[in-house]
């Protein structure tokens, strides 16, 4: 008497062929879209807009309306200049 275990799952050549295939398919994307952002990364450090340490990007919170603008206090705390 045979039962459902002694049957093993057949997976046709063609199928496998086909797995295959979509996994290469998707890890070729995934390493040209890794390969892309380190250019971009590359890009970026080598020509100086992004930090670098030495330098802080400053920028201010203002009000276009009033012309009063953000700033920090002594004790690390939001307060508006005029």
């Amino acid at each position: 008497m045979n039962s459902f275990m002694d049957e093993k799952e057949q997976v046709s050549e063609a199928s496998s062929k086909l797995v295959s295939v979509y996994a290469n398919v998707c890890l070729t994307i995934i390493s040209l879209s890794l390969v892309v952002i380190s250019a971009c990364f590359i890009i970026a450090v080598s020509s100086g807009t992004s930090f670098d340490g030495r330098s802080v990007m400053k920028f201010a919170i203002c009000d276009p309306e009033t012309k009063r603008c953000v700033k920090v206090n002594a004790g690390r705390r939001l307060e508006t200049t005029n």
